[in-house]
């Protein structure tokens, strides 16, 4: 079954359909872009600043935020053992911090913050918790970053945001499988070509597919 939000009138609706909808499954792709990162996720775009701030002093209430092109994530539990209780800004969230860091100036940053970026589009599209992410990834230097993505992507991740209708921290699990790492530009376009095709839902499956 193909379910589709995508003519819900603004962002705030479509948050919330999303995390209503009982889907377990989603096909995405996501390219790290210069200056932006660009998101296909199962029917939805996203596209926000590619700008990283580790949240360091916990009793200022404004890091609780969250917009359309940027969010605050806590990492609570899961594979990645060496961010629990991590708490960071992504994107425009991360840009209004005077310590932030923009991560086409350091390349490296775009392997070792990947799994960052991800959970910060999907606090920002709000999934059910639960989710399947098969997710193809680009990279200005695959032949490098390959192995190193993926570690540091794939497995289990329980995290925090804050819930873009009812701004209450929300408490999200979602399993991440990447199903490849292609040269820079081509995550999303390798999501629709072949990511596609090797997950098609299989009938009386509810998934959003491109």
């Amino acid at each position: 079954m193909t379910t589709t939000y995508t003519n819900a009138k603004n962002w705030l609706v479509q948050a919330d359909l999303l995390a209503k909808s009982g889907l377990t499954d989603l096909i995405a792709g996501k390219d790290s872009g210069a200056g932006y990162g660009k998101a296909i996720i199962g029917d939805f775009s996203i596209m926000m600043p590619a700008a990283y701030s580790l949240v360091r002093n916990r009793n200022i209430m404004h890091h609780e935020t969250i917009s359309k092109d940027g969010a605050w994530v806590r990492y609570v539990q899961g594979t990645r053992l060496d961010l629990k209780d991590v708490q960071f800004f992504w994107g425009s969230a991360a840009l209004a911090q005077s310590d932030h860091t923009l991560l086409h100036e350091d390349k490296a940053k775009k392997a070792e913050l990947a799994l960052e970026s991800i959970l910060a589009d999907l606090a920002v599209l709000n999934i059910p918790s639960g989710v399947k992410l098969s997710i193809s990834l680009s990279n200005h230097n695959p032949e490098r970053w390959a192995t190193e993505i993926k570690r540091r992507v794939e497995g289990t991740h329980t995290f925090e945001h804050l819930h873009p209708v009812t701004r209450s921290i929300v408490t999200k699990t979602v399993e991440i499988v990447v199903t490849g790492i292609y040269p820079e530009g081509f995550g999303s376009i390798a999501h629709c070509l072949l990511g596609f095709f090797a997950l098609t839902p299989e009938k009386g499956d509810s998934r959003i597919c491109c």
